[in-house]
């Protein structure tokens, strides 16, 4: 970006190419308890490694339910302490499909599908999901296949996971 002359610099010739840019770091994210994000469509957000285009991890209790979360460059969802995640599309995504931290979070009847295509070091973080710092975290009949990188992986600080 040179912002001073108003200008995208390209390294090839876009010529008979669609190139597409996202400035935005996100679409839903806060410290707000008890949100509802149900039915939608959250994609090509420009999310930084490690943040989700769908972002609780600083509040509590969200219920993230039937949405797509795809083409975003961190993750689609990054979920926060007592979050539900469940009959969600997590997929495409340049990271991850999905992070979590924090106690009592659910991840339950989500396809978590063909992550990381931004080719994120995948011993770093990178791949179909990662949760560190839970405590509880459920993780159950979820589809999560062609992940470049590891399928799931819990980290640093996870304990009673089932």
């Amino acid at each position: 970006f040179d912002y001073a002359a108003d200008q995208i610099l390209l390294g090839s010739d876009p010529t008979g190419a669609v190139v597409e840019l996202s400035t935005s770091r996100g679409a839903f994210g806060g410290d707000a308890r008890g949100v509802r994000i149900s039915g939608l469509t959250v994609e090509k957000f420009a999310t930084p490694a490690q943040v989700g285009a769908i972002h609780s991890r600083d509040g509590a209790g969200w219920i993230i339910e039937d949405c797509v979360a795809r083409l975003n460059h961190g993750a689609g969802v990054y979920a926060g302490p007592g979050t539900v995640v469940r009959r969600c599309e997590l997929i495409d995504n340049g990271q991850h499909g999905i992070l979590a931290r924090g106690s009592d979070v659910l991840i339950e009847r989500n396809v978590i599908s063909r992550n990381n295509y931004a080719g994120f070091s995948s011993g770093w973080s990178a791949g179909g999901g990662k949760f560190v710092e839970t405590d509880g975290l459920i993780v159950r009949r979820n589809l999560v296949e062609d992940n470049a990188g590891p399928g799931l992986w819990t980290d640093v600080g996870a304990t009673a996971t089932r």
